[in-house]
């Protein structure tokens, strides 16, 4: 199969921006994530991830809906995960409540 034939299976793309309260905390995020984005087995959808300041910016591949969906779901899961634990790690800082998972809309 062809480069062009290889990138037309992957049919639906989602970008998901999320804005953190600081760049340390996306910065933290980012690297937790990260290695997930290295060791995908999944055949039916791709990820990437980018830190920017105070962003992380999550970028899905996918071949079909469900595919999509379930990857979104596992990564927002495991940064919800994260800033849950960065709350308890240090509640004397001003992240933002796990209640909110620690990212907002821009």
């Amino acid at each position: 199969m062809n480069t062009h034939q290889e990138e037309n299976i992957w049919q639906i793309n989602s970008t998901i921006r999320l804005k953190f309260s600081n760049s340390l905390i996306a910065r933290i995020v980012w690297q937790a994530v990260y290695p997930e984005i290295a060791t995908q087995l999944g055949r039916r959808a791709r990820a990437a991830l980018e830190h920017k300041n105070d962003y992380v910016v999550l970028k899905i591949a996918a071949k079909d809906h469900t595919a999509l969906r379930a990857t979104m779901n596992s990564f927002l899961r495991w940064i919800s995960g994260i800033v849950s634990a960065l709350d308890l790690v240090e509640p004397s800082q001003p992240l933002e409540s796990s209640r909110n998972s620690g990212f907002h809309q821009p």
